[in-house]
C-alpha cells in the first residue's frame, strides 16, 4: 500500500475528503474579480493545518476542493 495509507490492527483505509465552498450569493463580481482571492485564501487556512489540496476548480457554480485530510474549524 501507498504511504498515505492509514492502518490499525485488521483494517487499512486512504481518507478523502471532497469539499464545497458555496457563496451565498453566486453572481459574477465571485468568479471575476475575486476568485483569485478566495483561491489563495483556501490555500493559506489548507497550509496552516497541514492539509494538501489535491485538485480545486471555480465555476459558476459551487467550488469543489479534494482534501486529505479535514478539520473542522469553531
Amino acid at each position: 500500500m501507498s504511504s498515505d495509507t492509514n492502518s490499525l490492527a485488521h483494517t487499512k483505509w486512504n481518507c478523502k475528503y471532497h469539499i464545497v465552498f458555496a457563496p451565498k450569493y453566486r453572481r459574477q463580481v465571485i468568479y471575476g474579480k475575486i476568485k483569485r482571492d478566495i483561491g489563495v485564501i483556501l490555500r493559506q487556512l489548507c497550509e496552516r493545518k497541514g492539509v494538501e489540496i489535491i485538485e480545486a476548480e471555480a465555476c459558476k457554480y459551487p467550488v469543489g476542493v479534494v482534501e486529505d485530510q479535514i478539520y473542522y474549524f469553531n
